[in-house]
């Protein structure tokens, strides 16, 4: 398996090229992208997709400038993976795109609170309202539990956990 960081055609940064060039896919190929809200991903998830990108695709799973995962040359004609849907990985429908940043070792190291059951609630919320499900997939939220570490993204709506209850809107 390789994990690569490709640029978004969008993207004016072309310092987010980290491993190698984006590729095109062959016209029997096309990515296929997952929804992975606040990028994180559990053991298990990580496991089921580096055997499904060996198994459908190239081996690469590719993390885009847009903060989404995606499996590179998977066979157009191919179906969803059973996999992936069981381990809540599938593109949703009804999603618009709506990033969720949030602080990637919240739980783990430092910060002043675990912010990963808020993203999964955000994220489950943002799915069952219609008007939020609409919103452009350039919307940005962004969860930072204290460590100021996404609070600089410019989000369209944030949060700053300030105490282990207590948020700031930024």
């Amino acid at each position: 398996m390789q994990l690569s960081l490709v640029q978004n055609r969008h993207s004016r940064d072309c310092a987010t090229r980290l491993l190698r060039p984006y590729r095109r896919c062959m016209s029997d190929c096309t990515p296929l992208r997952l929804h992975v809200p606040g990028g994180q991903l559990t053991a298990t998830q990580l496991q089921v997709l580096t055997e499904v990108a060996e198994e459908l695709g190239n081996g690469e799973i590719e993390l885009t400038a847009d903060g989404h995962l995606q499996l590179p040359e998977v066979a157009s004609s191919a179906e969803l993976p059973v996999q992936i849907r069981e381990a809540a990985l599938a593109p949703r429908p009804q999603h618009s795109g709506h990033r969720i940043a949030s602080s990637p070792l919240s739980g783990r190291v430092g910060g002043q609170t675990d912010v990963r059951e808020v993203v999964q609630e955000l994220d489950r919320a943002i799915a069952s309202t219609n008007t939020l499900a609409d919103l452009s997939h350039r919307f940005l939220f962004t969860i930072d539990d204290g460590s100021n570490d996404v609070s600089p993204l410019h989000a369209d709506f944030g949060v700053h956990a300030v105490s282990g209850n207590e948020y700031a809107l930024v």
